[in-house]
C-alpha cells in the first residue's frame, strides 16, 4: 500500500487561509497559496493572481479535499481487508493443524476457507491497485494546483470577492439553496448582485 502520509496534513492546507483572509485580514498586504503536500515552490512569482485564478485554486483546493477524504475511506477498506485476510490466515493455519484427512466434512469446511482467503486476496490485491492509482490521480492534482497556485500571490481583498462569488454560485446551483436570494450586497470594493 503506498503511504499518504504526504496528503495527511493537505486536507486543511487552504481553509485556515481562507478563513482568515475572509474574516477580515489586513486588506493592505499581499498574500500567498500555500502549497499541496510536500511542495516547496522553486521561486515566488511576482504577478499576483486574478479573481478568476483564485476562484480556480480554490476550486482545486476542494477537489484535492474531496480526493483525500475519498483516498482515507479507500484505506480504511485496506485496512479491514488485511485484518479479515490475517484472521481469516490464522484459521487456516489452525485448521491445518487440527483436520484429518478422513473427517470429510472438516476437509470441505477448510477447503471452503481457502477459497475463501483466495478471493479475499484477489479483492484485496483489485483494491489496492484502484488506491495506488487514486494516490498517483491526487499527486497530480496537487502538482497541477502547487505548479499553478502555492506561492503565489494574491490581494486579499480579490480573495474576498472569490470566496463570495463562489458562495453565490453555490447558493444558486445547490437545490437546498435555490430558494434563497440575494440582494444586491457590496463586498469590499466589489459589488455582486443576484441574478
Amino acid at each position: 500500500m503506498r503511504a499518504i502520509a504526504t496528503h495527511a496534513g493537505a486536507l486543511s492546507f487552504l481553509s485556515a487561509a481562507y478563513l482568515t483572509t475572509a474574516a477580515g485580514a489586513d486588506l493592505s498586504s499581499t498574500q500567498r497559496f500555500p502549497s499541496a503536500g510536500n511542495f516547496e515552490p522553486q521561486a515566488e512569482i511576482s504577478h499576483r493572481l486574478s479573481t478568476e485564478q483564485i476562484k480556480q485554486c480554490m476550486s482545486w483546493r476542494d477537489q484535492i479535499e474531496q480526493s483525500l477524504i475519498e483516498l482515507r475511506r479507500r484505506e480504511d477498506v485496506l485496512i479491514e481487508q488485511v485484518q479479515l485476510r490475517e484472521l481469516l490466515g490464522a484459521k487456516l493455519q489452525q485448521s491445518q493443524q487440527t483436520v484429518g484427512r478422513r473427517d470429510a466434512k472438516a476437509v470441505g469446511a477448510r477447503r471452503a476457507m481457502v477459497a475463501e482467503h483466495s478471493q479475499l486476496l484477489a479483492e484485496h490485491s483489485r483494491n489496492l491497485t484502484r488506491y495506488n492509482q487514486r494516490v498517483a490521480a491526487v499527486e497530480a492534482q496537487q502538482q497541477q494546483y502547487n505548479v499553478n497556485c502555492a506561492g503565489r500571490a494574491y490581494d486579499p481583498s480579490d480573495m474576498q470577492v472569490a470566496v463570495r462569488q463562489r458562495a453565490w454560485n453555490r447558493i444558486r446551483t445547490e437545490p437546498d439553496l435555490g430558494a434563497l436570494t440575494m440582494p444586491h450586497a457590496q463586498y469590499g470594493n466589489a459589488f455582486l448582485s443576484s441574478p
